[in-house]
């Protein structure tokens, strides 16, 4: 009996009716179908229970963050591709300096050798 009392009692502390939370539960239904189309949540439904509505904040503010690391993400991979291709340039070029100065100092074999490392170097 007394655990009874205690589940009325936190049901009454949160303050959520048998009606918002069925109209939740259908929310959270659209809600998964919408992000795993890759949508946008559905606009919150009409609840009086202030529980509910810091679900459903809680839970936007979650698909918010999500995106944002999402497109941090996508953005932190192309700037470290571009570095990459860059840093393979200068390499090359690099490689390819150091070639022609062997070259001029009359080590054509050395120049030749590291010439044809760099010809084996894969592009960027």
């Amino acid at each position: 009996m007394d655990n009874l009392k205690s589940e009325e009692t936190e049901i009454v502390l949160f303050d959520i009716t048998l009606g918002d939370f069925l109209v939740f539960i259908n929310w959270m239904n659209r809600s998964e179908r919408a992000l795993t189309q890759a949508e946008s949540l559905p606009p919150p439904p009409p609840v009086t229970s202030s529980k509910i509505l810091e679900w459903i904040h809680l839970i936007h503010r979650l698909e918010e963050r999500a995106r944002q690391a999402e497109k941090h993400t996508r953005s932190a991979e192309a700037t470290a591709l571009e570095q990459e291709i860059k840093l393979k340039h200068f390499l090359s070029s690099l490689h390819v300096s150091i070639a022609s100065l062997y070259e001029h100092l009359g080590d054509t074999h050395k120049a030749a050798e590291l010439r044809r490392k760099v010809d084996a170097l894969p592009c960027g």
